[in-house]
């Protein structure tokens, strides 16, 4: 963790409740951990081809150009060479582009957006095996939505009990932000007997739970 990120978590922590208020307040969370399980990951092509992994990447751009980040799915290892390449050109840095292991999407169980309410928990989620922005911001009729007693066994039948637990603390300290996960139908990640990432969590900025997802990129 370098100074910068260290002085994003204190404040992140010093709200009370803690809370996340933009993607690279979320990001310094997620790149330090503090989420929980996520993909196995290598911080620069060299170390990426050092370490032996033939399969697909995802590459994701830590520093943003033009206040954006950039995100590529599923790119083979030539394939995600030649994105830096490009990625160089539009003034993104080298340094700050990580890679990590693309994740089983033919396996997925659910993916989506969860919130605490006044009514309890509320899920906004997909079983469409295919990466999230483009499950949840496909056709709203694929959508599903369950609520209190029903969210809490949906997600305990799909993530095995240590996932299930993370999420838990995840609730209790982040009580009014949103989160978005996937499970798997396999163990993934860095932690073991874990089958669920958290890929965010962000400040619920709607003030009213509609049914429909708040899911944005």
């Amino acid at each position: 963790m370098n100074k910068k990120e260290e002085e994003i978590i204190k404040t992140i922590y010093s709200r009370n409740p803690a809370s996340v208020y933009d993607k690279n307040e979320g990001y310094a969370l997620y790149l330090n951990g503090f989420y929980g399980n996520k993909p196995k990951t290598r911080d620069s092509y060299k170390e990426l081809v050092n370490s032996g992994y033939k399969g697909n990447v995802t590459l994701r751009t830590k520093n943003r150009v033009g206040g954006k980040g950039i995100t590529k799915y599923d790119l083979t290892l030539e394939k995600a060479k030649n994105e830096i390449s490009n990625l160089q050109k539009q003034g993104f840095n080298k340094e700050y582009i990580t890679f990590n292991e693309s994740m089983p999407d033919n396996l997925l169980l659910m993916q989506g957006e969860l919130v605490r309410t006044h009514e309890g928990l509320y899920f906004t989620y997909s079983t469409e095996k295919t990466q999230m922005n483009k499950a949840m911001m496909g056709n709203p009729s694929k959508l599903n939505v369950v609520k209190g007693l029903q969210a809490k066994l949906l997600l305990q039948k799909n993530m095995t009990p240590e996932s299930y637990e993370d999420l838990q603390i995840l609730l209790e300290t982040f009580p009014n932000d949103i989160i978005e996960l996937s499970s798997w139908g396999k163990n993934i990640g860095n932690l073991p007997r874990r089958n669920s990432l958290i890929w965010e969590i962000r400040k619920n900025q709607t003030h009213k739970y509609q049914e429909k997802p708040w899911f944005h990129f």
